[in-house]
């Protein structure tokens, strides 16, 4: 008798690179969705823009001559004009054009002057406003384009290992010896705990996510 249970095919897909059947390879550590038709993937210190409706690839030499030995994309994000990228010294900004990254790029990070000189990068978040958030192992760092934020109040002893603003615009910090923080849209509070950390195991917290109704913290022991 039927069990009522019914099974979806698995596809399979080939990702190519400029038309030679060349697979996407390299340890890929990052991706980021910038629409329906365009996805990006860090594939090593090169960034690959990839077209959903040609099922086709196209590689840039993304960190270029920023990157030192074994740097490799850690993070992606970015709107519909601007691509931000972060390896763990350096992060870069590009200029978005319909057919993908303009020619102009900006670094910062080990060796530029900015505060990032002496922070290791662990990914990015881009909010509405335009501002960027870096998670470092030495707290937050804000970046407008008019100005820097060394280090936001209260996490230059926090370690931080993920970044997410939420559906709402709060940004959520998972930190490896603080358990999570959040600041919502306006709280002026930098970063407080918020009470959904009592129900996590430990204070280190690796990984954050959120689907159309949970947000979901990694941590050793499980998800919550």
């Amino acid at each position: 008798g039927s069990t009522g249970l019914t099974t979806r095919p698995r596809v399979q897909v080939s990702l190519r690179i400029d038309r030679k059947q060349q697979p996407i390879s390299e340890p890929v550590h990052a991706i980021w969705r910038q629409n329906d038709k365009v996805l990006w993937f860090g594939r090593g210190a090169m960034l690959v823009r990839y077209d959903l409706q040609l099922n086709l690839g196209t590689l840039y030499d993304s960190l270029g001559a920023a990157a030192g030995a074994g740097e490799q994309i850690l993070a992606i994000t970015g709107n519909e004009e601007t691509l931000w990228l972060t390896g763990a010294r350096n992060a870069v900004r590009y200029a978005l054009f319909a057919g993908g990254l303009g020619d102009d790029s900006e670094t910062f990070g080990a060796g530029i002057p900015n505060p990032l000189e002496t922070a290791t990068l662990r990914t990015l978040a881009l909010d509405e406003a335009g501002t960027v958030w870096f998670a470092t192992q030495t707290g937050v760092y804000r970046y407008q384009d008019w100005a820097w934020s060394y280090r936001v109040s209260e996490t230059s002893q926090l370690v931080i290992n993920d970044i997410l603003l939420d559906r709402t615009g709060a940004l959520w910090l998972a930190t490896d010896n603080a358990g999570v923080r959040r600041r919502g849209v306006r709280e002026q509070a930098a970063f407080p705990v918020p009470a959904e950390a009592s129900a996590l195991p430990g204070t280190a917290v690796y990984a954050l996510a959120e689907d159309a109704a949970t947000l979901f913290k990694g941590t050793l022991a499980s998800d919550y």
